[in-house]
């Protein structure tokens, strides 16, 4: 299997532990994972939740990883879509990359 999939498993895997512990009530729980493949020259980056992934280079931090909110899902489904001030609003997803 490569790389992404073992990963992407292994997150699966996560959080179906994660429901079976809950045992119905409401838990959440974030994560960040990365996966190398340095024969290859890839990595692999997965998240879930809020937990955010940069990469460090020289003195600089870039973002490898977004927070997913509900404005951004709506702009990305409709670029100019102007949207209503509303504070506070921000749905959490669960992201596999």
């Amino acid at each position: 299997a490569t790389g992404a999939r073992r990963l992407s498993r292994a997150v699966h895997s996560a959080h179906a532990h994660v429901l079976q512990l809950a045992q119905g009530r409401s838990l959440g729980t974030t994560l960040v994972a990365l996966y190398l493949e340095p024969e290859r020259g890839v990595a692999h980056v997965a998240h879930v939740g809020d937990s955010r992934a940069y990469r460090h280079r020289g003195r600089h931090l870039e973002p490898l990883t977004e927070d997913p909110t509900l404005a951004r899902e709506v702009l990305e489904a409709a670029p100019g879509q102007r949207l209503p001030a509303t504070p506070g609003l921000w749905l959490q997803s669960t992201t596999y990359d």
